[in-house]
């Protein structure tokens, strides 16, 4: 069986109103992932260091994009219906050009880059950029997922 994956490259998904950051959120995210450092919980300690508040992890931006990989997802016909197609995330860069801080109001925007076929499954390139209110981008997430279609019983 090969996945049916429709052919998305270079389509934009994207939030439609922006992602509130909030202290506490930026806490238990940097608590569950077990981050050590002192600036994703002391806002006293994160502005001495010239930070606007207590910085989040780079991975927080997951929290962001969750929305519109969500929308990408149903475009393409994937569920939590084991029978449907399945994806697979298999490799992520982020590049950060200003930390994400609490009381930053983010949007993102996601492109599909690139789809390549191989085989019965489809590797499509994410390019999503993560916004300020300001405008300007914060943190680029480049990721592969691989969708498959559902395991044969």
């Amino acid at each position: 069986m090969t996945a049916t994956v429709p052919d998305l490259e270079g389509k934009t998904f994207g939030t439609s109103e922006p992602y509130v950051v909030e202290r506490a959120k930026i806490i238990e995210f940097a608590t569950a992932i077990h981050a050590a450092h002192p600036y994703h919980y002391d806002a006293d300690a994160a502005r001495a260091a010239g930070y606007r508040d207590v910085i989040a992890p780079p991975t927080f931006t997951a929290v962001v994009q969750a929305g519109i990989i969500e929308q990408m997802f149903a475009e393409m016909g994937i569920t939590p219906d084991p029978t449907s197609l399945v994806a697979v995330h298999t490799s992520e860069t982020m590049t950060v050009t200003e930390p994400v801080t609490a009381g930053d109001r983010l949007t993102a925007r996601l492109v599909v880059a690139e789809i390549t076929r191989r085989g019965p499954a489809a590797f499509l390139t994410l390019r999503c950029h993560i916004v300020g209110a300001d405008g300007n981008e914060r943190v680029e997430v480049v990721s592969t997922v691989v969708v498959g279609p559902p395991p044969e019983e």
